[in-house]
């Protein structure tokens, strides 16, 4: 009975851990002193990036990359938005009201 229990409880323990691998991962962009915080970031098909705008001036990240095509609106200091990238491939992502806040997304299958 013990060693029924035992493997009982192994398997319960190897599927929570397979389940939390699974899991999509949320990966945060701080937008500030007109720029990203990163200007490249590889993530994987499913996973979620949550942009947060921390200047004092309003911003927004939109991609037109193929099946990764997403505009947050624009954000005012201490709002965000979460989006979730499917398509593998490369995303192109801007600001509209900086043109010069550029960074680039990996999405991995």
């Amino acid at each position: 009975m013990r060693t029924m229990v035992l493997h009982t409880a192994f398997a319960w323990a190897c599927t929570i851990a397979l389940v939390g691998a699974a899991q999509a991962a949320d990966h945060e962009v701080i937008q500030h002193a007109r720029a990203f915080s990163v200007t490249r970031l590889t993530v994987k098909a499913g996973d979620t990036v949550h942009f947060v705008n921390l200047d004092d001036v309003p911003h927004n990240a939109f991609s037109l990359s193929q099946g990764n095509g997403f505009d947050t609106g624009f954000l005012s200091r201490g709002e965000s938005k979460r989006i979730t990238l499917g398509m593998p491939g490369i995303v192109e992502v801007e600001c509209a009201v900086h043109p010069g806040m550029k960074m680039a997304i990996e999405v991995r299958r």
